[in-house]
């Protein structure tokens, strides 16, 4: 019989295949015209595969897995097939047209997809078993925000109707989306993965209230991300409030993971040290002078987005594959290290250009180095797809894996 698990975690790790190579192509066209590429239907295509094709495949079939096992339910089983469906559907017409009737519609069964894997996890009689209490409040809130990130895609037709498409509201609207998904869904599914495995517990009433306060401080601390286009007092403080608390509230569960520290894996800990300096990002940009400064650095956006996407996400993924099999052989631990390595790498260069840009200070050739770091970063996927396709490998598997 077919381990399911695995023929999903092929496609996931196709997924992550694709996002890289979709990366080198961005990156070429900082260096090199590519004649008949569009960057910015290329750029959706990439960023809205990277969320649906690799990390929301990724998690839900880690998710999924850790309530039933190898094998999956009919309804799992539907919910892949339409993940596959809407985001290959995206990532190519998003290439080909941008934002057209086509892409919206993919966008949109990939939205009611969200709504349909959180009803299956919710409903599901076996999901409290499989997660302790700790680990649960983080998934389901993570659920919580994975559902209500919709709120911003569904916001954009009314505005576009209104004749505000391009105004500072309609920005805001895509701002609270991707807030929602990577700062809400995907890093708080990863950490409920990590507190799952290793059995962290808060402990006392503190560190639970302090667990609680880290987690919903995420809805208020998506003001930040609205500072951009506003200067009101009002929202600016509260935005400030949100990171304190939510950078409180991490440090706090810091403590509770101190303990297991011995246990963790470097992976885990370098998504760790990402999410502490993340937090820590994100109470410095309150501050304006340095907050309108960081917003005009593209640089410095796409170093948060990375930072938090490569160095927390996509590492607690990769670590988790690994320690469920899902990747293995004598190459692993070289490849995860290479990895590691590599995104650190990525992420200093995309802080350190704009700091040092400060005293008139430019790094030679900078996007050829950057180029170069994203064709590493696609050998390394592609090193990461071969091992799935040969790990393990059971009867039947290609036949699943050509089935869809």
């Amino acid at each position: 019989m077919v381990n399911e698990k695995r023929a999903y975690s092929i496609w996931a790790a196709g997924g992550f295949l694709l996002v890289s190579f979709f990366g080198v192509i961005l990156r070429l066209m900082f260096v090199w015209p590519v004649p008949g590429v569009n960057y910015s239907f290329f750029l959706h295509a990439h960023s809205h595969f990277a969320f649906s094709g690799w990390i929301f495949l990724a998690l839900s079939v880690l998710i999924s897995c850790q309530i039933h096992g190898s094998m999956l339910s009919a309804g799992f089983k539907k919910m892949f097939m339409l993940t596959l469906i809407s985001a290959f559907g995206m990532l190519i017409s998003f290439s080909v047209q941008g934002y057209k009737l086509i892409s919206i519609s993919f966008s949109t069964l990939f939205i009611f997809t969200n709504f349909y894997f959180t009803w299956l996890v919710l409903r599901d009689k076996q999901f409290h078993a499989g997660f302790t209490r700790d680990s649960l409040k983080l998934l389901k809130a993570s659920l919580f925000f994975l559902c209500f990130s919709c709120l911003g895609p569904f916001a954009l037709a009314p505005l576009m109707k209104m004749g505000l498409k391009g105004s500072v509201l309609y920005q805001d609207a895509i701002y609270f989306y991707l807030h929602m998904q990577m700062n809400g869904w995907m890093l708080l599914a990863a950490l409920a993965l990590i507190v799952n495995r290793y059995k962290i517990e808060a402990g006392n009433r503190s560190a639970r209230r302090w667990l609680q306060i880290f987690i919903w401080s995420t809805l208020p601390l998506y003001l930040i991300f609205t500072l951009w286009g506003s200067q009101s007092v009002v929202i600016r403080g509260i935005a400030l409030a949100a990171t304190l608390l939510n950078v409180f509230g991490w440090f706090r569960i810091l403590i509770s993971i101190r303990n297991k520290k011995p246990q963790l894996p470097a992976f885990i800990k370098i998504a760790l040290i990402a999410v502490s300096i993340k937090c820590v990002f994100q109470v410095v940009i309150c501050f304006p002078a340095i907050g309108n400064w960081a917003f005009s650095q593209r640089n410095l956006i796409i170093g948060y987005i990375h930072l938090l996407m490569l160095g927390a996400i996509t590492s607690v993924i990769l670590d988790s594959f690994t320690f469920s099999g899902l990747f293995s052989g004598p190459d692993i631990p070289r490849l995860n290290r290479s990895f590691a390595s590599v995104v650190i790498l990525y992420v200093t260069l995309l802080f350190l250009q704009p700091a040092l840009s400060l005293i008139s200070i430019t790094i030679p050739s900078y996007q050829v180095v950057l180029l170069v770091i994203s064709v590493l970063f696609l050998l390394l996927s592609c090193l990461y797809f071969r091992n799935a396709l040969r790990s393990k490998t059971i009867p039947g598997m290609n036949k699943t894996f050509n089935a869809i």
